[in-house]
């Protein structure tokens, strides 16, 4: 058991008139040593047993005459939380409370000096440490741990039963950009004494370890999960002209791959790779139909990233058999899968956020169903009889010859290729158009290599010409007529998209040192001061629930304090980059009891982490005036003992006893809309030239559910009408409304991964000067409010301003 779980309050002693925290020692006089115990001073009187030694030392000041120093230790403890988690790439702070286990019965009764003690610390893959060292540390203990006094008074007292020697707050940088995450399984310590330590005088030092088992100076802890770039969502775009079915189409694409928001930055050559391949699964499962397994150059496949943004990589050219698939039986769907380069330099782990398809948890696959291009219109058929001159009626096997032209309209018909495309059949009739009963008809009287025939695209005239065929005729009757017919395969119409606590650390006293005058005259002398801040889907007008970790250094030779409220931590929302003018939301301490507690000692930094409170995160950065997350370093309000808080310099609104740090926030409402349809409620019937016509019309936008946030404030949508010459909208615009709006549906909120609906939209139509056949078209245009309350992001795919649906009013306008 660790020492302050024993006792609920840390109450101070008043010895001789002298005050004495609770857990410190002293000597009174050189053969009394006494101890403060929440708020009782107990003494013993040191006897001097015969020394163990053959030459004793006196020394002034010591009750008793002293043999050289020696600690023999039986194990090593840490109280580094097990799973902790890890960001690869990023430095990664632990702090932890070594403890050391001793034979009591061959240690010294004390031992004092500077520079004593040294723990070395390592990420391991083994769990005995064994192997690679990754991030090694040389002694990760400060000046005043690797002083820290061993006294069997305290450490019997402290631990009765387990009897554990502590060092405090000992904090460790670990740089996770050494390896990867199959590297890093396992935290390993090892205690020993340094190489040249400072024994207090001069007395020599023997370290040993139980029966010379060197592997008890060494402890290692499981590490839990390992992040490294961590993709979440996979999209792209790909364009192929003039794709023919077998053959490879010259391909050009667009990828856009986003991150987890705290991702690390990354740097380096053949990063990524990406796979473009044919499916029959809206997953990818299955055979992979004409795979090109990297379609990035050299220079795209080493694209780098940085912390908040995505990886866009525009006009990847490739060659794909773009033509096949939706033209073919099992390849409705053309697929891509995004992973990490087979030979990244340097290697990395890619994490991605859910498995997908038969995509594993290091890629993201993303499928499109895929319509055959290929295409054929024909406008006329003609058939010229070459052979014979003269058929007989009533006779059979009549060798015939045929010439057959069908002409298509080039600007509709693409390269049709393949296998068996074209069936021609003929029969004969009572009438010129082939219609009625068919008689002697011959269902296919193409060789095999005319029903192979290629229609190539673009021919003056855009023909098929079958010339001659050949086939025998039945009994003859007065007209022969041709019929051609084609044969074509459609892609399926769906859609799909492909697609790892730390406990209380136990808390020691290890060396209290007492109080002196001088302590009291120090001031607290605050350096820097940083933090981090995460909270996920934040909504603007909505307090959201964040975590915080803070990191403040002080001046190196500060005064060791420790007590109860500390310390205080400020945050709010301002318009500038020094904290100054109106703030925001303003959180007055973030900081509960325990934290705002945190003891600091000379030479050492201040790091809480895992900070809770709830804050309007989604407004920062997305309204007017409050582009800023600011956080303000103070001394508690109530600080027992008090203290004089300085800092390095004023900043901002900042005094000279506070410290101010603000960084730049995005707003991160967005939203990303990929359809619009609009649907006309009422009236059944508009009349040319008159006006103010009461109309009802629903409208639906479609999101994109993977990239759009919730949206949320006031002014946020603007629907324009206007009547138009086309079904898109485009050109003149005429009698244009621009809101149809109500303030009601203005302030519509869009939560995460829902479509925008309006389900009425009451307003008036001006048709004066409308003369309905000019313009057939009520259009309506949904776009950003210009005065939005918010600064989201707007966007639509295909990427443009705004999204136009238009009504046909054909049946509706009326002369």
């Amino acid at each position: 058991m660790h020492p302050e779980s024993q006792f609920s309050d840390k109450v101070p002693c008043v010895f001789r008139g002298i005050v004495r925290l609770h857990g410190s020692s002293w000597k009174y006089g050189d053969c009394l040593e006494c101890y403060c115990r929440n708020g009782t001073a107990y003494c013993d009187i040191l006897t001097c047993q015969k020394p163990e030694c053959a030459d004793p030392v006196s020394i002034s000041g010591e009750c008793c005459e002293l043999c050289p120093y020696k600690l023999k230790l039986k194990e090593v403890f840490s109280s580094f939380p097990s799973g902790q988690t890890i960001v690869e790439g990023k430095t990664n702070k632990f702090k932890f409370h070594p403890s050391i286990k001793i034979r009591l019965s061959q240690t010294s009764r004390q031992i004092r000096g500077e520079n004593m003690w040294r723990v070395d610390a390592w990420v391991s893959r083994s769990e005995d440490g064994s192997g690679p060292q990754f991030s090694y540390r040389e002694n990760i203990l400060n000046d005043l741990q690797r002083a820290n006094e061993f006294s069997q008074l305290k450490y019997t007292y402290y631990q009765a039963n387990d009897r554990y020697w502590t060092f405090k707050s000992v904090k460790y940088n670990f740089d996770a950009s050494e390896g990867t995450c199959k590297d890093f399984r396992y935290f390993c310590i090892k205690f020993n004494v340094t190489d040249e330590p400072k024994p207090m005088f001069d007395l020599p030092l023997t370290f040993s370890v139980v029966k010379g088992e060197d592997e008890r100076q060494t402890v290692c802890k499981r590490l839990g999960a390992c992040e490294g770039v961590f993709a979440k969502t996979f999209d792209w775009d790909l364009e192929g002209e003039d794709p023919i079915p077998g053959q490879d189409t010259p391909v050009t694409i667009d990828i856009d791959v986003t991150f987890k928001r705290h991702n690390r930055n990354l740097e380096g050559d053949g990063l990524w790779r990406v796979a473009l391949f044919g499916s029959s699964n809206p997953g990818g499962d299955g055979p992979r139909f004409g795979e090109v397994s990297q379609i990035l150059d050299a220079e795209e496949s080493s694209e780098d990233i940085r912390e908040g943004t995505s990886l866009y990589v525009d006009s990847i050219e490739t060659d794909f058999e773009l033509g096949t698939v939706g033209c073919v039986e099992d390849v409705e769907y053309i697929c891509m899968e995004f992973l990490k380069g087979d030979a990244p330099n340097p290697d990395f782990t890619l994490n991605t956020a859910e498995a997908r398809g038969n995509a594993t948890r290091d890629s993201l696959i993303t499928c499109k169903p895929q319509e055959c291009q290929s295409r054929v219109v024909f406008t006329k058929l003609q058939a010229t009889l070459l052979s014979p001159d003269v058929m007989v009626e009533d006779t059979n096997d009549t060798d015939t010859k045929v010439k057959l032209k069908a002409t298509s309209n080039k600007q509709l018909t693409t390269t049709v290729a393949g296998e068996k495309l074209w069936q021609v059949v003929t029969f004969f009739s009572k009438n010129e158009v082939g219609g009625g009963t068919r008689t002697n008809e011959q269902p296919q009287i193409l060789s095999r290599t005319q029903e192979d025939q290629t229609l190539p695209e673009g021919k003056n005239p855009s023909l098929i010409q079958f010339s001659p065929i050949h086939f025998r005729s039945g009994n003859v009757f007065p007209v022969a007529t041709g019929e051609h017919r084609e044969a074509s395969v459609t892609g399926s119409p769906n859609v799909c998209r492909t697609f790892g606590d730390i406990g209380n650390a136990r808390r020691s006293f290890g060396d209290a040192s007492p109080i002196t005058a001088d302590d009291l005259l120090n001031r607290v002398f605050a350096k820097t001061f940083d933090w981090d801040l995460e909270g996920e889907d934040p909504i603007p007008g909505q307090d959201t629930p964040v975590t915080i970790d803070i990191d403040v250094t002080f001046k190196r030779h500060n005064r060791n304090l420790e007590g109860d409220g500390l310390w205080r931590v400020a945050l709010f929302g301002s318009s500038n980059p020094g904290g100054d003018g109106p703030r925001f939301g303003e959180v007055s301490q973030i900081l509960d009891a325990e934290e705002s507690s945190e003891d600091i000692r000379e030479g050492t930094s201040l790091y809480v982490d895992s900070i809770e409170t709830d804050f309007e995160l989604g407004t920062v950065g997305c309204v007017e005036d409050v582009e800023y997350i600011c956080m303000e370093f103070l001394k508690g309000d109530a600080s027992n003992p008090d203290f004089t808080l300085n800092t390095a310099e004023a900043r901002g609104n900042a005094t000279r006893d506070s410290l101010i740090t603000c960084k730049p926030q995005e707003c991160q409402s967005r939203v990303v809309f990929t359809k619009l349809q609009a649907t006309l409620l009422s009236p059944d019937v508009m009349v040319e030239d008159t006006n103010d016509t009461d109309t009802k019309v629903k409208l639906k936008a479609t999101s994109n559910k993977q990239l759009t946030t919730t949206v949320a404030g006031e002014k946020l949508w603007q629907v324009v009408t206007f009547f138009s010459k086309n079904e898109v909208g485009g050109g003149t615009r005429t009698n244009e409304q621009p809101q149809i709006l109500s303030r009601t549906q203005e302030d519509q909120t869009l939560p995460k991964g829902k479509n925008l609906v309006f389900r009425r939209m009451d307003f008036q139509v001006d048709l004066d000067g409308i003369i309905c056949e000019e313009v057939p078209f009520m259009c309506f245009e949904l776009k950003k409010y210009a005065e939005s309350s918010i600064d989201f992001t707007f966007e639509t795919h295909p990427l443009q301003d705004s999204l136009v649906d238009c009504i046909s009013m054909e049946d509706v306008c009326k002369g």
